[in-house]
């Protein structure tokens, strides 16, 4: 294995415009701001790259001199890197040094919904993992500044929401609590903002498509989409890549969150469809699975107001029938086929967004759309984490 830090590739073809690791990648990690741009990406290739990548090492485990730390340093526009290995270095600049803004760098890697930090890299699989430390854990400050940034994108968002959505920043909360153990929900909060007591998490979205029309519960974003006892995406002369229709009835109660879609047929073979989650309730980004008709390619894709960047991919799609769900745990973004895992990866741009839907590819049918908060699933061993996280909610999110 090699390990560079390099450029990402553009392609602009008839399936859109797309940023792409280079040719021989069999894991990434995004070190790129939230804005989509050539620079940089971390890359596990299975062949030698040329001069503009920086070759990094052949082993994670691999010592890494000054020099070298100074110019991987240098290119992300940090001061310095303190990592004895390959390893230690991407961790640090994905932990203590990311940027909660996303606006000169990747911003830091989150939890999971069980508490755990995760670094995943394709080729290695899981490579680094630990338990969440607190307050006391030093990778606390740059996550709860992200945690502050989106919880007053959704507090906003729930002053202007209808029924349910109307509490949806006290149910973050409530999810909040029972993920990072922490009974003070002002923690949470910006200091400007007022002090809100956590609600019970519990969001389930379902939808079988068997009526004539979509309905209000549905936003076609991009796309022209219509029901016949499925969810279909109309083709157009006007070619939308990709084409995504978001739920809107109500939000999720977390960014931890699944959405699957059975995959049932396409007019193509070269079209595509899968779930999308992380999906903003205000533009087009978040994350999608990548399904092929013909069954030669899957991937997870992360779309930023439209612009797609290709995470991970693999030629054994299988081909529809077939269900696919996309979980966002953290910043683990797992891809399942037919139930069964085929690959997780660790992307930190997009958190906070509680919205979920479709995205595909010119003419393609779905149905039996499920979407679900994970601490909702997990609930009865999570919301007893902390006790003093009862006392504090007045015993409204205990299981």
């Amino acid at each position: 294995m090699f390990y560079y830090l390099g450029p990402w590739e553009l392609s602009d073809d008839a399936e859109g415009k797309r940023w792409h690791p280079p040719e021989g990648t069999l894991g990434l990690v995004d070190l790129r701001p939230l804005a989509p741009t050539e620079c940089f990406g971390f890359f596990a290739t299975e062949k030698e790259l040329g001069s503009d990548y920086l070759f990094l090492g052949s082993q994670l485990d691999e010592p890494v001199k000054e020099d070298l730390a100074g110019k991987w340093a240098s290119a992300l526009g940090i001061s310095r890197l303190e990592g004895a290995t390959v390893l230690d270095c991407l961790w640090e600049i994905l932990t203590v040094r990311a940027d909660p803004e996303g606006g000169v760098r990747a911003k830091p890697i989150l939890p999971t919904h069980l508490g755990m930090l995760e670094l995943h890299l394709g080729g290695d699989s899981l490579v680094r993992s630990r338990r969440f430390q607190g307050v006391s854990d030093p990778a606390w400050p740059n996550i709860q500044a992200v945690l502050q940034a989106d919880y007053r994108v959704i507090y906003a968002q729930a002053l202007k929401a209808e029924s349910t959505d109307r509490t949806v920043h006290q149910r973050l909360l409530g999810a909040w609590q029972a993920k990072y153990g922490l009974a003070d929900a002002r923690l949470f909060i910006p200091s400007d903002l007022p002090v809100e007591v956590p609600i019970r998490p519990q969001t389930t979205i379902s939808d079988n498509f068997n009526r004539a029309t979509l309905g209000a519960n549905w936003t076609a974003v991009d796309g022209t989409w219509d029901i016949y006892n499925s969810v279909q995406l109309r083709n157009t002369a006007e070619v939308v890549i990709p084409a995504t229709l978001r739920y809107d009835a109500s939000s999720l109660s977390s960014d931890d969150h699944y959405a699957q879609i059975t995959y049932l047929s396409a007019s193509m073979t070269s079209k595509w469809m899968g779930p999308m989650v992380r999906f903003a309730s205000d533009g087009e980004t978040g994350y999608c699975a990548r399904i092929h008709a013909l069954g030669t390619e899957r991937n997870i894709y992360k779309d930023v107001a439209g612009t797609l960047t290709s995470l991970w991919t693999d030629a054994n799609g299988g081909g529809p029938p077939q269900t696919i769900k996309l979980s966002a745990d953290g910043t683990s973004i797992s891809l399942y086929d037919d139930g069964v895992l085929a690959q997780t990866i660790t992307d930190s741009a997009i958190s906070g967004n509680l919205r979920v839907g479709v995205a595909s590819f010119s003419i393609t049918r779905g149905d039996n759309f499920i979407a679900e908060d994970l601490t909702v699933t997990f609930k009865g061993r999570l919301l007893k984490r902390d006790p003093a996280c009862r006392t504090l909610c007045g015993g409204l999110i205990h299981a």
